[in-house]
Formats: C-alpha cells, structure tokens, sequence
C-alpha cells in the first residue's frame, strides 16, 4: 500500500489590512471669557474749597458703596451686577483721612435697564450731591462711560463679601447753655478773701451743681446738669476738686436742653442778676459769671442721654374680705 499521504492544509491568507490607528483629539481649548456691555466710572475724592463739617455718615468703602449703588442706581440693576475695586493713589490729591484711595465702579448689563441709562443716571449733578452726602469724605464721580468688558473670573461678577462690622457710631449732640464760673479778678492769684459767712458753702463742684439745681426752673432735671473743674493753666479736666487749690479752677457748667424748659429761658435765668446774686449768697468766694451761651455739646459717654428713672414698684392689692 502507498504511504498515507497528510490532508491538504488550505493556503495561509494574509492578515486583513487594520486601518491606521488614529491620535486622540487634542484637548479642547478653555472657553474664552464673555464680553458683555457696562457702564463703568470712577469715585474719588473732590477737593473742597469750604471747611468740611463732621458728617455722621460712614466712612468710605469698597463694600458700601457697591450697596449704595445698588439702591440708588435705577431699578433692577442688582448687586451681583455690580462690580467695585479700590485702588490707591500714589499721590493723593485730598490730604483727608480715607482718600487715599479710588474706586473702579462697573455695572453690566444684564436687565431691562441700558448701560447707557445707568451712567446718564450717574453723570447727574443731584445723583453725585447725594453720593457726597452719603459718606463722611467728599466723593464724587468723574470718567463716566459705556464699554464692552469681559466679565470677571470666575465669568461672572463675584458675590457680595460677608458685612464688616459698622464703624461705632459717634457720640450725639445735643443743645446745651453753657457758662463759666470762676473767681472775681480781686482774688484771682492770692488765697483769696473768704468771708466765711455761717451758712455759706465752700467752693467746689458740688456746692455750684446744688446752687444750679436749685436755681433753675423746675422741669430741668439734674441729670441734665454736669459742671466740670477746668484747671487755667492745664489741659486736663478734672471732676472732683478734693484736696485742690480751688483758686486756679474755672467751672464749666453745661445745661442739656431736655424736656420742657426751652433754651431761651435757660438763657434769660442764668444770665439775670438774680442768679448770680443767688450764687454769691451761697458761697463764700467772690465768684464772677460769664455771659451764658447756647451751643452743641457731645452728650457724656456712653453716649446716650440718662434713662428716665424707673416706675415706682406696684402697690400691693388690698386684701380680699373673707366671706361671712
């Protein structure tokens, strides 16, 4: 027998054709940041050419002006619409405490209200008037215009800071009558001429407080009533006289104008020679009254006028009859 003969193997085919691998796409570039429509301008300090009087107002700052544009801006144009930097000066132009500095305002379009009307709204004399009166410096506005912007990072305005504590508020005023007690020009700069009549007070700030208490009309209160020791020649004030040589004192005495007693009658009392006679029969040092004035003194810390003094504690009610 012929030998076995291996089957046939079919022809090996070639390996298909694997297209060409393909590169990844290149990352896609970080999208540009959006331009959009603003109004921008500039707040600084103007110099003045009349004395600046003391506001109440606060102190300027980035935080509060972005607040106060966003309330007085025309409607609907939204705090987070509102962008505001401070940027300082080298050469400050107002030699006043706060300007220092100047701020960048931008407002974006986004409502109902144009670029255009919201810096015609700031370029306006009254709207500029009450920005100068809303804070303590002198501010105004200047390099009002309406551009194309790109939208601060993160592409939109940022939110609004947490509130920084207020500034404390300063003390009030208040109308007060003022006058000076000091000594008679006869014993100013010796030990003086006591008359050391019985019933006669010495001088001190006590017995003038009693004399004015008691001389004044009866709807003035004496807590509304401070007289202080001046020393003539030192800056320092002193309440108590104790122990003091009270020929170099000079006594303040200011009348708070609280209630019903107007200022004018407080004036006409303690300027009538029945005063200061009274004062003379009291103590027993030749004293000479200045001419008593009306002006606007700090009311004393902390602040606030004293409370009127509490209700008097209830009456207990009567007791109940037993039944018969």
């Amino acid at each position: 027998q012929p030998p076995l003969q291996p089957p046939l193997q079919p022809p090996l085919q070639p390996p298909p054709c694997l297209p060409p691998s393909v590169p990844p796409p290149p990352p896609s570039a970080p999208p540009l940041p959006p331009l959009e429509q603003a109004a921008h301008w500039v707040v600084y300090c103007k110099a003045q050419t009349l004395a600046i009087q003391t506001k109440t107002a606060p102190p300027v700052s980035s935080v509060l002006l972005r607040e106060y544009f966003a309330k007085t801006l025309p409607c609907c144009v939204g705090a987070r619409n509102i962008e505001v930097s401070q940027r300082r000066l080298s050469r400050p132009k107002v030699n006043i405490s706060g300007c220092e500095y100047e701020y960048v305002v931008v407002v974006f379009e986004r409502s109902n209200m144009a670029s255009s009307e919201v810096a015609a709204a700031a370029q306006q004399a009254l709207y500029q008037f009450k920005l100068n009166d809303a804070f303590q410096e002198p501010l105004s506005i200047k390099n009002v215009s309406v551009d194309t912007l790109l939208v601060p990072s993160p592409l939109s305005p940022p939110l609004l800071p947490p509130p920084s504590p207020p500034p404390s508020a300063p003390p009030p005023l208040e109308v007060v009558v003022k006058l000076v007690i000091s000594l008679a020009a006869s014993s100013v700069g010796g030990t003086g001429t006591r008359r050391g009549l019985q019933g006669r007070l010495p001088l001190s700030v006590e017995s003038i407080f009693a004399y004015v208490s008691s001389a004044l009309p009866a709807g003035v209160s004496d807590r509304d009533i401070f007289v202080t020791a001046v020393p003539r020649r030192q800056s320092r004030v002193l309440q108590s006289t104790s122990d003091a040589d009270t020929s170099v004192f000079d006594y303040v005495v200011r009348i708070f104008v609280r209630g019903n007693v107007a200022a004018d009658t407080l004036l006409e009392t303690v300027s009538s020679s029945t005063f200061e006679q009274g004062l003379a029969d009291v103590i027993d040092e030749p004293l000479a009254v200045s001419a008593a004035t009306q002006e606007l003194a700090v009311v004393p810390s902390p602040f606030l006028p004293p409370s009127s003094p509490p209700d008097p504690p209830a009456l207990p009610p009567p007791p109940s009859t037993p039944p018969p």
